[in-house]
């Protein structure tokens, strides 16, 4: 082979090798027999430069494939001693090619039938999917519950059956009964021109007393066009079978525009028990324009009148709308009319041969023997912060939280009781100045 053809590693001889060691490859392979040529040729091939190969010009690499039986190159492949495959069946233990598994402890809380109860699940679903559909004919008493709710239901728009289910299967605290005296979506078509009309927005008297008086002569009227019950109307009396309503998710006018309306009012006869009914109407009482603050001014500026009278002819019609035992409509009334508390417990436990708070005593007790722990809680609720039960340390408080706390101990476990723990432990633990 000419110089011209020489190959690219001996083109490359400007790597860093010698004359001396390029002649030692090469006589190395051509000599074959020579048994200690291997071991220079393996020493040399250790010491090349790493950056041999990189000094390899693009035309040197073509002329690479004219080259293939340079010696060095031929004789590299044979240095390195070629690895058996590992063969991981050759192990005596194993037979059959088959691997073995360790078990392993999944602990107590694994469940050694998962897998049978997951199948046992998927045929009961598939039974399930594959079963007949209830028959229409069968009416059970949660779908005839459902059937009234939805009957009394005045919403124009579509009630969410989820919403429908929630509200006819709470029963543990019947926190969506109440009593509702405005049932009826409002009158808009009589009422909006007054509404809309500037008088009223600023509140004109006089202009406003004509034109609702000459649309409304009576309060009676007003109150039919505001969407109040026209039967409760005719018999203004709350009983307990009334606290047992749903919202019927009517379209109200604004408590604001009720509450300016029914004090043009004020001289009407039915104007104290109308106005009681109203503000203590779940909707109205839960609005944000019917605060303390609004029904104490309606209260002391067309009702009481400073006159000291007037609060026990207030007083003496509420009593004829609400019962006395009623304390979850009392407690609310007074949540309203807070300066009322000490008058109308004054009407309820009336002094005889024993004093207020041994009737106090006597309420209670009758009330957690009967096991009425949600007329028991409102009661708590209605006599602390009175003059005759103030809060703080008492032996009266010690012993309704003894009676509480044996019976949550004996495993009864109503959300009254519940909550009737922590308010008597809350007002045992305040001290008033």
């Amino acid at each position: 082979m000419s110089s011209s053809s020489s190959s690219p590693i001996r083109a490359a001889n400007t790597s860093g090798l010698t004359k001396e060691e390029e002649d030692l490859i090469i006589a190395d392979s051509e000599s074959d027999s020579d048994s200690n040529s291997q071991q220079k040729t393996q020493n040399v091939i250790r010491n090349l430069p790493e950056d041999y190969l990189d000094d390899i010009s693009d035309s040197d690499l073509d002329q690479l494939d004219d080259d293939l039986n340079d010696p060095v190159l031929t004789r590299i492949p044979k240095l390195i001693k070629p690895v058996a495959p590992i063969n991981i069946f050759k192990d005596d233990n194993i037979s059959h090619k088959e691997v073995e598994i360790k078990q392993f402890d999944l602990g107590r809380s694994f469940d050694k039938k998962l897998a049978t109860n997951i199948s046992k699940l998927d045929e009961l679903i598939k039974l399930a999917e594959k079963s007949p559909l209830k028959s229409p004919v069968v009416n059970l008493d949660i779908d005839k519950a459902k059937n009234a709710y939805r009957a009394q239901l005045k919403y124009k728009g579509n009630i969410n059956e989820h919403i429908v289910d929630m509200v006819v299967r709470e029963t543990i605290s019947g926190q969506f009964k109440d009593w509702h005296f405005i049932d009826s979506e409002y009158n808009f078509k009589l009422l909006d021109p007054i509404l809309d009309s500037d008088d009223f927005f600023y509140l004109n008297e006089i202009q406003m007393t004509e034109k609702i008086k000459k649309q409304f002569p009576t309060l009676h009227e007003l109150c039919l066009a505001l969407g109040c019950n026209k039967v409760k109307l005719n018999n203004i009396h709350i009983s307990k079978e009334d606290l047992l309503q749903y919202d019927n998710l009517v379209e109200l006018t604004p408590t604001e525009n009720v509450m300016k309306l029914i004090c043009y009012y004020g001289s009407d006869p039915l104007f104290n028990k109308i106005f009681i009914c109203l503000i203590l109407d779940r909707k109205i009482y839960e609005s944000l324009f019917c605060d303390s603050l609004i029904c104490t001014t309606i209260y002391c500026k067309l009702i009481l009148q400073n006159d000291p009278d007037n609060e026990s002819l207030f007083l003496q019609d509420y009593l004829q709308v609400v019962d006395k035992g009623n304390y979850f409509l009392h407690y609310r009334l007074i949540r309203l009319l807070p300066n009322l508390k000490n008058a109308l417990i004054e009407r309820l436990f009336k002094e005889n041969q024993d004093t207020k708070l041994a009737q106090f005593v006597k309420t209670f007790n009758k009330l957690f023997d009967e096991k009425m722990y949600r007329d028991l809680l409102y009661f708590v609720l209605f006599i602390y912060g009175s003059d005759e039960m103030p809060f703080g340390n008492s032996k009266t408080t010690e012993y309704f939280k003894d009676c509480v706390y044996d019976m949550t101990q004996d495993g009864t476990n109503d959300v009254e009781l519940s909550l009737m723990k922590g308010v008597l432990n809350l007002f045992y633990q305040i001290n008033e100045v």
